[in-house]
């Protein structure tokens, strides 16, 4: 049985690689290279939920940005020009 750490090493391929070498001898060894697989699916999504509140805080500052452009033009046309 490899180390904790020896795993964490291993690219995702290579990890399902042993999980089915595995078989069925060894189940607590199974379900550590599982967790290790759920783990790196998990920060996978994490770096992708990141990666889109970004976005959504972004276009919030843009749609904001422009709201303001338009108010200040807005005012500026009324009460600036009089027409």
């Amino acid at each position: 049985m490899q180390t904790f750490a020896a795993l964490k090493g291993k690219s995702e391929d290579e990890l399902i690689k042993y999980y089915d070498d595995l078989g069925r001898k060894k189940a607590a060894s199974q379900d550590i290279v599982l967790y290790e697989l759920h783990q790196r699916m998990v920060n996978a999504q994490n770096a992708r939920m990141e990666s889109m509140t970004r976005q959504m805080r972004n276009m919030t500052i843009v749609i904001l940005a422009f709201t303001v452009i338009n108010v200040a033009a807005f005012v500026y046309q009324v009460f600036c020009t009089g027409s």
